[in-house]
Formats: C-alpha cells, structure tokens, sequence
C-alpha cells in the first residue's frame, strides 16, 4: 500500500460536493462519514493549506497556510491533482461591474460556510444575500435551481430564472431511444417551491445605478434548425426589461483554474484549457496525474468519482 495525504485549502474536505450544493439538497453529514472512514483507513487530511499561489476562492487568507508546489512535488512520489473546473463563464456585457452581480458559485459557497459555522473563514468576504430583493438567475441548469431554491430560503421578494436555450419537451422525444440521456424539461424542488422561468432570453446589458445593479435589458431568441444545428435568432421588438438587486450568473464553468499549481508545474493544456492527460491520466509533468473536471472539464459528480479510482488504479501501476 501507500501513504496518502490530501492537501485541502478550505477548512473542510468535501470540494464542491460541501460548499458548492446547498444542504437542502445534499446533507453534510455524508460527508463527513465518508471522510471518517477515509482517516480510519490512514489518509491523512491538511486542510486550510492551499498548494501553489491559487486555492481557496473564499477563506480568509489569513487563515490558509499557502505551501510551494514544486515543494510538495519533490517530497511525494506522486502528486494527483483534482482541483476541479472552478473557472466561470461569465456575461463580458456593458454594467457587469456593477454591485450586486455575482457568480453563482460564491453565492452558494458563502451560504453553505455560513450554515456550517464558517463565518471566521469568510470575514474577509462581503456577505451575498437575497433577503428582500428582487433576484435574476442567468443560466437554466442545476446550479441555477440550487441559487432559486437557496434565494427563496433567504427571503428574497422575487426570484426569475432565465435561460437563452429553448425550453425543452415535457417527454421525451423519439430521437432519444433509452438508453440514449433525454433532453426533458426539469423541474426541480427549488422551482416548485417560487420561480417565474423565461427561456429563449437573451441578456444585452446591465442597468446601474449609482454603480449598483437596478434592471437588466433582455431579448428574445429564436432558434432555428440551420444545416443540421440550432442557430440562434434575435426577435425583433422582443426587448424587455428586468428590474433586479441582486443578479446570479450560473452559466457554467470553462475549466480549470490555470493560476497557481497548474501554472507553477508547467502543465500542457487541451484546446478547452483543462489538463491534458495520456489515458493513464498522466499529465505533462513525469511525477503529476490529473483526474475529474481539472482533466475532463465541469462535469458529473458521478464522473469524478469513478475518474478518482481509476487514475489511483493507473498511479500504482506507474510507480
């Protein structure tokens, strides 16, 4: 067997799973049981310590003991990275600067280390609350339901969801045979509980005030079957106006974050801006293996899991 030791910039392990899924839809305590059976089995957990110049996106610097990465690649056989596909997609649109849009993920994260009694850790970090205020959610998957489902706990007066894709069928459609994953509308608890949803909306810019978010200028969309894809259309005289205190942007992620380790260690990226990896989930570097979303992109929970144990699988044949 090995020695194995997890470096972990927040003050708990558990990634996304803890601080990104809010606790109404993924009770901590399963985690955290996992994780004990983990440090039974002998790994051992250094939490609050960020590896490389960028980690944690939320605690407290003062908080995080920040150690060389070349450091802890020379001191260990092996080294896997599996930081995730953090790095957002964002609305690059007149007002974006503006106060009171944010990104989906520091949303929920502040919520998630509030609930857990990590208020120390984010002292740093201006509070995101929706109490009281009108709320827009840009973007229609499952990050989007998880900002409706955590506004609506917090108070908020209105919460509205919009998305640029057409909304999807009720049932599934004949061109997706089981076993093939139907394209379904879904609708979540978070949705049942208080939305108003808009598809085929497209943002065109962000009204201020005084430097604070007060409307947002919208469009519809039409989308039209050209050479085998979906192109998207404006509709004429189709604008219309949101007004909104407090604005989500829950588009997805990019990849993964290339400042800091994945910088400092040289990796060669794909053309999406992940890690490239040879199917051994080797990456550019002789004594460094990546796996999850920092090799593959944002993807399932599921997936990571499965890509955790075969990547340990291909480093215990490659040392």
């Amino acid at each position: 067997g090995f020695t194995v030791t997890v470096f972990e910039a927040d003050a708990k392990a558990g990634g996304y799973l803890r601080y990104g899924i809010p606790d109404f839809k993924l009770d901590k305590r399963f985690i955290d049981r996992r994780l004990k059976v983990m440090e039974e089995e002998g790994v051992e957990f250094k939490t609050s310590t960020q590896v490389g110049k960028s980690g944690s996106m939320f605690a407290s610097e003062a908080l995080v003991e920040i150690i060389n990465t070349q450091e802890v690649v020379d001191d260990f056989d092996a080294t896997l990275i599996t930081i995730g596909a953090r790095a957002p997609r964002d609305l690059h649109l007149p007002g974006r600067e503006g106060v009171g849009i944010h990104q989906a993920l520091d949303f929920l994260s502040l919520q998630n280390r509030a609930y857990c009694g990590e208020r120390n850790e984010c002292r740093d970090i201006e509070p995101i609350i929706a109490y009281g205020k009108r709320v827009v959610v840009i973007g229609g998957g499952d990050t989007g339901a998880d900002c409706v489902g955590t506004a609506n706990r917090q108070g908020a007066r209105s919460v509205t969801q919009i998305e640029l894709l057409p909304k999807p069928p009720e049932h599934r459609s004949s061109s997706e045979p089981w076993p093939l994953w139907p394209k379904v509308l879904k609708t979540s608890s978070s949705h049942l509980e208080g939305c108003d949803r808009l598809w085929s909306i497209n943002t065109n810019r962000f009204n201020l005030v005084d430097g604070i978010i007060e409307s947002i200028d919208c469009s519809k969309v039409e989308w039209v079957e050209e050479g085998g894809k979906l192109k998207m259309q404006p509709v004429l005289g189709s604008e219309f106006n949101i007004e909104a205190d407090l604005v989500l942007l829950a588009m997805g992620f990019v990849h993964v974050v290339q400042e800091g380790l994945v910088a400092d260690l040289g990796l060669e990226l794909d053309p999406r801006g992940n890690i490239r990896t040879a199917g051994t989930f080797h990456s550019s570097h002789p004594k460094v293996w990546a796996s999850g979303d920092a090799r593959r992109g944002a993807s399932l929970v599921v997936h990571a899991i499965a890509d955790g144990r075969a990547a340990a699988e291909a480093m215990m044949r490659g040392l």
